[in-house]
């Protein structure tokens, strides 16, 4: 416990100083700093679960990804020439990018290259460079929008650890996590909705423009289910590569994965509801 509060406490320091220094820009490259970590155990993790992801692969394109977004969100891809601008948007693309990982696997479409090498790597691409990115976007339209909605999902983080080491019995997926319950659902819920709307009210309001604070208590309850439900898939892919933590970066926390593992269903959420 004292491990996780004081690598929590190192963690909204670096927050801190990055927004502080660096404003938006700070807070997305904090961001893509976590993506890229992440995305590396996430590889280490699937090639115990005997796939075969190239790292090199999977973090470049999740760092063009996020360049590209933070070019386009700030403004400053208007003074990059125009053909730039376009082959950055076809490298991107989602559709695109699907189109390039087909292609790739007619290099061997009869063997185990696509499913062990392409699909994880196209989903880990996704999940830990579409997905995170996602709060560039919230990040240039409002950072301190950005941090509570960091603040909210952790606490639903928070609130489920407390809540469920002390009360949980009722096992939501033993299978998957068994230390994840019904009662810490509950307390995810209640500290996310105290938390968010206490600092929507009293901290943020010119942020959020006079929204019902009852509407940022729905928003804050829906993310924690979300956060859950992100959290259970990573909890599946280390329980089949049978590892207890992704890493060991953050003493009491685990690996960067680890970290972000509730962030990466919700940030796309967040915005879209935000945005």
């Amino acid at each position: 416990m004292i491990k996780r509060t004081l690598s929590s406490i190192f963690l909204l320091l670096i927050l801190s100083c990055s927004i502080y220094f660096g404003k938006a820009f700070g807070f997305s490259a904090l961001i893509l700093a976590l993506a890229f970590l992440a995305s590396y155990e996430a590889c280490q993790i699937e090639k115990k679960c005997g796939l075969a992801p190239r790292f090199w692969v999977v973090g470049s394109l999740i760092a063009i990804i996020f360049i590209e977004k933070i070019l386009q969100e700030s403004g400053l891809n208007s003074h990059l020439p125009a053909i730039l601008n376009m082959s950055l948007f076809c490298v991107l693309s989602p559709a695109i990018l699907f189109g390039f990982f087909a292609v790739a696997a007619l290099k061997s479409p009869y063997d185990d290259y696509p499913i062990k090498t392409l699909v994880p790597e196209f989903l880990t691409v996704m999940a830990l460079g579409y997905m995170l990115s996602c709060f560039v976007k919230i990040a240039f339209f409002d950072v301190k929008i950005a941090v509570w909605a960091i603040l909210v999902i952790k606490l639903s983080d928070i609130g489920g650890y407390l809540f469920g080491s002390r009360f949980g019995t009722n096992k939501i997926a033993p299978s998957i996590s068994p230390k994840k319950s019904y009662e810490g659902l509950m307390g995810s819920v209640f500290l996310s909705c105290a938390g968010g709307m206490a600092m929507a009210h009293y901290l943020l309001k010119e942020s959020f423009n006079g929204t019902p604070v009852w509407i940022i208590g729905a928003l804050c309850a829906f993310i924690a289910f979300v956060a859950l439900l992100s959290d259970l898939v990573e909890s599946a892919l280390k329980r089949k590569a049978g590892v207890k933590d992704s890493g060991s970066t953050l003493p009491g926390i685990g690996g960067a994965l680890d970290l972000a593992d509730s962030l990466i269903l919700t940030t796309p959420v967040m915005a879209f509801i935000l945005l």
